[in-house]
């Protein structure tokens, strides 16, 4: 799952994959520069905990899901993903 990030004009990609051989997920945020950070976890569990985390402090720092792909659930604060094609 892949989700776009905007703020101030600089964009933000956050991608989850998971590996099935290895049987780990992997969070890989690009930054405007190019620059990226790689987490890995092991359980589906973990990988919820620590994606609510990254990307509430994404939004603390400004960062927002452009209005045109943001789908919000009535239930939850958090945005819900936009599927790739």
């Amino acid at each position: 799952m892949i989700w776009f990030f905007d703020r101030d004009g600089e964009k933000l990609r956050y991608e989850i994959t998971h590996d099935r051989l290895a049987g780990r997920y992997r969070v890989v945020i690009t930054k405007p520069d190019g620059s990226e950070s790689i987490e890995e976890v092991d359980e589906p569990t973990e990988l919820i905990e620590r994606s609510v985390q990254l990307m509430n402090s994404l939004r603390g720092d400004g960062w927002r899901v452009p209005s045109k792909v943001a789908r919000r659930s009535s239930r939850s604060t958090c945005y819900q993903p936009v599927p790739v094609t």
